[in-house]
């Protein structure tokens, strides 16, 4: 795809939509109008993002792109599904667990594509400029952070990018997926790994006092979970758990989207933040980012961007 003006400029931007292009050419006219909602300085850090990303590809982007437009039919099916019989794709974590990431080749399409949707879609795009620019900024160096369900590993390996000194911890529940993160990290950072562990941030014996994790991190990143755990108010409880006395959390949810590993579609942000607020996590930055400006005001998906710090639990401020 050839980009006029100073696209040109943007090397890793057009080889990778010029390799999605080259596979699903409908859908150029879509990518074009939604670059046209960034500034200079986005698309520059785009750029930065996309070259990551071709680096973690190891040179595959042609059967990523393929796989993306896998992931956008498999999207696709979820929407139509939700709108036929009002249900998700998954009613539990065994339905999910033997679906999309039942299969190895279904998972890799699938973290794939949305690695490259990181910098296609204005909903996954808009939050991890967000995260790379103010987010961690405002986090101290050295800081101890979290992600749970780091997937791709872009926004873990971005962290370490940008802090060498930060420790890092990844959780998730298969080791199918943290092999994904694992990929990343040996292709991006070669010589600074995480902590990955198979752990499942709904393990209700975190109630009990004095689990090896609490207090411990300085940020906790949680994005695209609250869809696709079990027990929403579990999770949030125990990211309150996790988190050190001064310590916040970055969530990032979408709001009125289906996807084939979703096991609820939040309607209303509302009802999300409900959620965080009664297990203790007071929201204290409110984002949203949408395909178009003012998405969300005409009932279509967007992403809910949420920092949050600790409060009392019950808390409702």
């Amino acid at each position: 795809m050839h980009f006029d003006g100073p696209w040109s400029s943007y090397a890793s931007l057009t080889r990778i939509i010029g390799s999605v292009v080259d596979v699903w050419p409908q859908h150029q006219s879509k990518l074009a109008r939604d670059f046209s909602l960034y500034g200079d300085r986005d698309r520059a850090m785009l750029d930065s993002i996309a070259a990551d990303i071709l680096s973690a590809l190891g040179g595959d982007v042609r059967e990523a792109a393929g796989d993306y437009r896998w992931t956008c039919s498999r999207m696709l099916d979820a929407e139509m599904r939700f709108r036929r019989d009002g249900s998700s794709a998954n009613a539990s974590v065994d339905d999910l667990l033997s679906g999309i990431y039942g299969s190895k080749d279904d998972t890799k399409r699938y973290m794939n594509g949305l690695l490259l949707s990181q910098i296609l879609w204005p909903q996954h795009a808009g939050p991890l400029l967000y995260f790379r620019s103010e987010y961690l900024a405002s986090v101290l160096p050295g800081a101890v952070h979290l992600e749970i369900g780091p997937g791709h590993g872009l926004w873990m390996a971005g962290i370490l990018q940008r802090d060498s000194s930060a420790q890092l911890v990844g959780w998730d529940i298969t080791r199918e997926c943290l092999s994904f993160t694992e990929s990343t990290f040996q292709r991006l950072c070669p010589d600074l790994k995480p902590r990955l562990e198979i752990r499942d941030i709904c393990d209700n014996t975190w109630h009990r006092p004095s689990t090896e994790s609490e207090g411990l991190f300085d940020s906790v990143i949680a994005s695209q979970l609250f869809e696709v755990v079990s027990e929403p108010k579990v999770a949030a409880l125990n990211i309150h758990r996790s988190l050190a006395p001064s310590g916040r959390t970055f969530i990032c949810s979408p709001i009125n989207v289906a996807a084939p590993d979703h096991l609820r579609r939040w309607m209303h942000e509302d009802d999300l933040l409900a959620v965080l607020r009664s297990a203790g996590l007071h929201p204290t930055k409110l984002l949203r980012f949408g395909n178009q400006p003012g998405a969300q005001k005409i009932g279509a998906g967007y992403s809910l961007v949420v920092e949050a710090a600790r409060s009392n639990v019950g808390e409702t401020r």
